[in-house]
């Protein structure tokens, strides 16, 4: 019986080159694909970590604007300019409506507090070499400071502000407040049927990545102050 003899053939080292170079290139566009992935994720991861900052931020002062005036105005017509007022970043008093980037109000009659947006380590610095950074922080002055009318803190001041929105260089966090003029408004979820509301409330308005990942959009948050009639 003969046996069947079998052709062994090899594959040339052009045949090898091209199956190489093919697995090259498939391999770089996974890994292209993957390293995308990677950067995408870790951008939502830090989107998502800045805009946690910036909404705590948010409720934080929101709770602090439905408080304040109580007290100190409740037996009064607080009108704005006299109790409260807002201020641009040059410590200009704004008309009702304008976008600032401070707010001032009076807790009794000789003392004041304030909100204020800056992008300063020390908000009230008016040092040429103070730190700043490209993003602006939400700031409290809580403790209260003396003044006699309304008046945003002076560099002097002694207060160290409460942060609720942090300065960063990389995300640029509070955009603007303003004070708007409202009829009758109450906190979220109250029911008062004596139509004494409050006159006016305060908007806060953030930039947050809400899940776009790179990309930064404007949220508003609106506070009803309450004891401003």
């Amino acid at each position: 019986m003969k046996n069947k003899m079998f052709s062994q053939k090899g594959f040339s080292l052009i045949e090898v080159l091209i199956v190489l170079l093919i697995f090259t290139v498939i391999a770089l566009a996974i890994l292209r694909a993957y390293v995308s992935v990677v950067h995408v994720a870790g951008d939502s991861s830090a989107g998502a970590k800045s805009d946690s900052g910036v909404m705590f931020g948010l409720a934080t002062a929101d709770k602090i604007l439905q408080g304040i005036g109580f007290g100190a105005n409740s037996s009064v017509t607080s009108s704005y300019g006299t109790t409260l007022a807002a201020y641009d970043s040059s410590g200009t008093q704004v008309t009702v409506g304008t976008a600032g980037s401070s707010l001032v109000w009076k807790s009794d009659t000789s003392t004041c507090q304030a909100l204020i947006i800056s992008n300063k380590d020390n908000p009230v610095s008016t040092s040429s070499t103070a730190t700043t950074h490209t993003g602006s922080g939400l700031f409290y002055y809580g403790a209260g400071y003396s003044c006699s009318s309304l008046a945003l803190p002076a560099s002097t001041t002694t207060e160290t502000p409460t942060i609720l929105v942090p300065v960063s260089d990389t995300n640029l966090a509070m955009a603007s407040l303003k004070v708007i003029t409202v009829t009758n408004c109450n906190p979220y979820s109250v029911s008062n049927s004596l139509n004494n509301g409050g006159a006016y409330a305060v908007v806060l308005t953030a930039n947050v990545y809400a899940g776009s990942g790179t990309t930064q959009n404007q949220v508003n948050n609106q506070t009803c102050l309450f004891n401003f009639r």
